[in-house]
């Protein structure tokens, strides 16, 4: 930006560190090279990033003087995402495109519900694309698993103690959850739906209706048909597969290193 022929006084806070810069340049300008779109050489870039298992960045601070050149300055510190989503202890495997997939979606939509039976890997994956987009969200990731709640009634009590909410007060808890979300800017994460999808309903309904900002990740056996909702199916990892009637061949080492399934192992 310039004013009068010189940088115009600028002052913003950029996560991006040397390391994270370079990796980011190359998967940018490698997808581009492929015909990407900006948006998806974007999420590349990002992506190479997320994985590299470094941290995202430390903030980087531009600013210029009136008739002055831009100065660019660091600080030790380091971005803090806000929210309860538990940290990444281990490698994420696979399903890249899903995670491009889920997070277009959220970006346009309010609300996705990733489907799939038991054990098939939602709940990972719902954590792995909280991180994976928690820098665009000001109030950061938050997560509530649903697994133990016992009744439909208790999903606001779930919901609220995340953040800290008790039911005390004039208000009911649900009141004053929806009162609490009503200006947050974040991304709520709803694991196990399948067991309360009445009460899910009827919260996010509400939530959808009454808080703008709050975008809605939910993972479910069942449809929870909320207006709007958008059904992400999880598939298994990509795995070889027998052909029935045809004798067995063990395939090259890197062909099925290229399974999903096999690089868990890996």
């Amino acid at each position: 930006l310039v004013s009068g022929g010189v940088p115009a006084v600028v002052g913003m806070q950029f996560p991006i560190s040397d390391v994270s810069c370079h990796l980011f340049s190359r998967a940018f300008y490698a997808a581009m090279a492929e015909g990407a779109s900006i948006e998806d050489a974007v999420f590349q870039g990002r992506h190479a990033i997320r994985g590299s298992g470094i941290d995202w960045a430390a903030p980087v601070l531009i600013t210029s003087n009136p008739g002055t050149r831009a100065v660019i300055t660091r600080s030790s510190a380091r971005v803090k995402v806000r929210g309860n989503l538990q940290p990444e202890t281990s490698s994420f495997v696979g399903r890249a495109e899903l995670i491009h997939h889920c997070i277009r979606l959220l970006e346009g939509r309010s609300i996705v519900t990733l489907l799939g039976p038991g054990g098939i890997g939602k709940t990972r994956l719902s954590q792995k694309i909280g991180w994976e987009i928690a820098a665009d969200f000001s109030n950061g990731v938050w997560q509530v698993m649903l697994d133990s709640i016992g009744s439909d009634e208790m999903v606001p009590t779930a919901v609220a103690a995340a953040f800290g909410l008790s039911d005390a007060g004039d208000k009911g808890i649900e009141d004053r959850l929806l009162s609490f979300l009503r200006d947050q800017h974040l991304l709520l994460i709803l694991d196990n739906c399948e067991h309360v999808v009445e009460g899910c309903r009827s919260l996010l309904q509400k939530v959808l209706v009454q808080c703008p900002d709050v975008h809605i990740l939910a993972t479910s056996r069942n449809v929870l048909n909320v207006h709007g909702e958008r059904l992400v199916q999880v598939p298994p990892l990509s795995f070889p597969v027998l052909v029935p009637d045809e004798p067995f061949v063990l395939a090259p080492e890197d062909a099925l290193a290229s399974y999903e399934a096999v690089q868990l192992f890996v």
